[in-house]
């Protein structure tokens, strides 16, 4: 029998605690128990002791893709996939985009509207900030995203509360692709609000048309952006990027399809 009434704590095998107290006489342990470590100065250690473990026990990370693999990843989000990226081209986007057919006269307004709204701001914010030039290409943009959407998902065409709501996302979401809006972009979406009338908000939800024109295709994550790529939104769409955008993708292509083809050698 001890004399320990501690010592029933060693003796259970089902006790968990993990704070374990020795005794020792003379150097010799004559004693022990353990108790619970919340709430001790002794707690410390073994949180630290859990993130050790939990460190050992995590798998390793896997090894980050080098620059150039980074670059392609990235350019497939912003273009729609490999085959995309290697189309690209820096012709300027061309104006020859028909709005698909709308049997319901209400659809048909909504549309007609809403593209109205759209040339709208192309011919006066984008244009004044811009210059006409890539103003007339971003509203081939922006008409084409029209379409895509309508094409793809014609509910989210419906949803807004009105054609200028759907008309602000639209700008947002393509503006936001060709690197137009943001800290150092030329045009300032409180100016497009304005001309379309609307108030601080859009009022839609532009995920939801980012969504639409992304489609069903696969996404490979690359959150990151490689050092040297400009702040684009991806899309999935290089039919929605101007020449100029396009221009300097062409140019991190080659790049990175020069690298690729050097580590391969």
């Amino acid at each position: 029998m001890h004399d320990d009434p501690h010592d029933r704590y060693a003796s259970d095998p089902d006790w968990h605690d993990r704070l374990r107290h020795l005794v020792l006489v003379d150097g010799r342990l004559v004693a022990t128990w353990t108790e619970p470590i919340e709430g001790t100065r002794w707690e410390v250690h073994a949180h630290r002791f859990d993130r050790e473990a939990e460190r050992r026990a995590a798998p390793p990370a896997p090894p980050q893709p080098p620059p150039y693999e980074r670059a392609l990843l990235w350019l497939e989000d912003a273009c729609g996939g490999r085959a995309a990226v290697l189309a690209l081209d820096t012709a300027p986007l061309d104006d020859r985009e028909e709005m698909p057919e709308a049997h319901d006269p209400a659809d048909r307004e909504r549309l007609a509207q809403t593209l109205e709204h759209l040339d709208g701001v192309a011919a006066t914010v984008l244009s004044d900030a811009l210059g006409p030039a890539r103003a007339d290409e971003l509203g081939t943009a922006l008409r084409r995203a029209l379409a895509l959407v309508w094409s793809a998902r014609p509910d989210v065409v419906r949803r807004p509360r009105s054609p200028q709501h759907l008309a602000g996302t639209l700008c947002w979401v393509v503006g936001k692709a060709n690197g137009v809006f943001g800290h150092q972009g030329p045009v300032r979406m409180k100016d497009v609000r304005e001309a379309l009338e609307l108030g601080a908000q859009l009022g839609t939800d532009h995920a939801v048309v980012e969504a639409a024109l992304w489609g069903l295709r696969p996404r490979h994550g690359a959150w990151f952006r490689p050092s040297g790529l400009p702040e684009l939104l991806l899309t999935g769409r290089a039919d929605l990027l101007v020449s100029d955008v396009r221009a300097h993708l062409v140019r991190v292509r080659d790049q990175a399809l020069e690298a690729q083809a050097a580590h391969a050698a």
